[in-house]
């Protein structure tokens, strides 16, 4: 397996805001589907896609919403998706906006789960776009598709005045799912085609010079505003760190067993402890990494406090962690601490 496919948070925060504002649940949903509610306060942290397509298809299932990623993307703004939606704001142009989509996703999501490229013609450039197998077997999985579509065509007004100009647009799922599509763009001026092998919009290239009309005015995260940083903490397309960085975001609510990992990445049990054995992993020593590693970088910061970061690391008791930590280390993390510090 290459690896687990996985988004930041920015692009999925608009759906929960939409859930609070219209009364719904939100908190019963993500304990079933054990999504830490704090990792949603910040978006740039990553989470495994299989389990949020999942979450998604559920809750709309549940609040009866046939039509879910229509009705959010409506109502959403691309550069209110955090650092990714902040560079597409600052594009030259149409044809630099469509590159830097392209370009900036694999910083926001998996290729492993969705891709995004450009076919250029003598006379149009398609912008097109694919969720990758096995997630587009997941039930529900036209709520996402559409999301993706309507994101996609919110990006484009950045530049463009009305979304009419657009001739041509191919959707993979079906038409009898597009409640509420005739919103957003001009059925009777724009050309809909369903069913295709993937998403597909059709800009002509006398748009293409069209510059940015909306520049991104609120203040992102400072300490957040450096690109490279962003880029170095993307969603990663190698299996074992992929896993890192999901049990990572999983910590923040409880340690999450094995079997929990495994629904969250879309895999069993035994497929997952297949994979880690062939890179020579338990899942506890892979458990035991990713604690030990964000222990350091934890115990860096003199604010926070070693109880605080037994907790954050999953540990029930702060004894535990201390017990762990002289394992791995050889010391307790009070001693570590005032080594790190003192040089």
């Amino acid at each position: 397996m290459k690896s687990i496919p996985l988004v930041r948070n920015g692009l999925i925060s608009p759906i929960i805001s939409f859930f609070n504002d219209i009364g719904t649940p939100i908190q019963s949903h993500l304990n079933q589907f054990n999504i830490p509610l704090v990792v949603l306060e910040d978006p740039e942290i990553a989470l495994p896609l299989p389990m949020i397509l999942k979450f998604l298809s559920k809750v709309a299932k549940a609040e009866g919403i046939n039509n879910l990623g229509i009705t959010v993307a409506e109502n959403s703004k691309i550069i209110n998706t955090g650092m990714f939606g902040y560079l597409l704001s600052q594009s030259l142009n149409t044809y630099d906006l469509l590159k830097r989509l392209c370009y900036f996703t694999r910083y926001t999501i998996s290729t492993s789960g969705e891709i995004f490229w450009l076919i250029e013609e003598e006379e149009n450039v398609w912008l097109c776009q694919k969720f990758v197998k096995p997630l587009t077997s997941i039930s529900g999985f036209y709520h996402s598709d559409y999301y993706s579509v309507v994101l996609m065509l919110d990006s484009l007004k950045l530049t463009l005045d009305d979304l009419s100009k657009i001739p041509e647009i191919h959707i993979v799922s079906c038409s009898k799912k597009a409640k509420g599509l005739d919103k957003i763009i001009d059925l009777d001026k724009t050309i809909v085609g369903f069913n295709q092998p993937f998403t597909a919009i059709c800009i002509p290239r006398e748009l293409l010079n069209y510059p940015v009309k909306i520049k991104h005015k609120t203040q992102i995260h400072s300490e957040k505003l450096n690109v490279e940083q962003w880029q170095n903490t993307a969603p990663v397309n190698d299996f074992v760190s992929s896993l890192e960085q999901t049990v990572k975001a999983l910590l923040l609510d409880k340690y999450p067993t094995i079997e929990i990992t495994a629904e969250a990445t879309g895999l069993t049990v035994r497929s997952l402890q297949r994979y880690l054995s062939q890179h020579n992993l338990t899942y506890s020593q892979l458990m035991d990494k990713v604690r030990y590693e964000w222990a350091l970088s934890l115990l860096n910061n003199r604010d926070i406090s070693l109880i605080e970061i037994s907790y954050t690391l999953g540990f029930k008791d702060p004894a535990n962690f201390s017990h762990s930590f002289r394992r791995w280390t050889g010391v307790s993390p009070s001693k570590f601490r005032k080594y790190l510090l003192s040089h």
